[in-house]
């Protein structure tokens, strides 16, 4: 767990756009959860809510949750849904370019 400080030091010193959006999700999703997220599967804008393939799965069992969009994560969505990349997805990138970007972040925010 960070603290408020630590998380504005993070967010501000984000190694690009797309880690600065990531780490401000507040969705209670895990990394390989968010970078399965889908413009045409997972999000609905209208309906303010996530269609999420749980990572976690009990006896091999395809399961979703359905996750509410806070009003910070339906902001940055909209802004997202703007300027879609080819691949549909909603973050078009790996766990290990999201581990880099984030140990980059953290370096650069001390």
């Amino acid at each position: 767990m960070i603290t408020a400080h630590e998380e504005i030091a993070l967010l501000d010193n984000a190694y690009s756009k797309d880690i600065r959006d990531f780490a401000d999700i507040h969705s209670g999703c895990r990394r390989g959860e968010i970078l399965t997220w889908d413009w045409h599967d997972s999000v609905d804008l209208p309906k303010r809510f996530l269609k999420v393939r749980i990572s976690k799965r009990v006896r091999n069992e395809i399961a979703y949750k359905y996750i509410p969009i806070s009003e910070t994560l339906y902001r940055m969505l909209l802004k997202r849904s703007r300027v879609m990349h080819i691949s549909g997805k909603v973050f078009p990138m790996d766990r290990h370019d999201v581990r880099y970007a984030f140990d980059e972040t953290v370096k650069k925010a001390g």
